[in-house]
């Protein structure tokens, strides 16, 4: 939504409004956003998803280590 392309879409078809960045919904949808090449997409996906599946092992490792200081405290008091 930042390329020039939609930008001047966007400002070719504001008509009457005194704020800009203001614009109809009928405006929008007509408005075509560029898209990157579809490998380049894929590779996105891709990037994602492993960093998905990082925060996703970090949370497990965060669970562990919980219960560790869980179970640790109630040893040190005696429960």
């Amino acid at each position: 939504m930042e390329s020039n392309h939609f930008q001047d879409g966007l400002k070719s078809n504001v008509h009457g409004a005194a704020i800009v960045n203001v614009a109809s919904v009928k405006i929008l949808k007509q408005l075509q956003i560029p898209l990157p090449p579809f490998d380049t997409q894929k590779q996105i996906v891709a990037e994602i998803e492993r960093k998905q599946e990082m925060v996703e092992e970090c949370k497990k490792l965060i669970a562990i280590h919980e219960r560790k200081i869980k179970d640790k405290i109630a040893e040190v008091w005696g429960e």
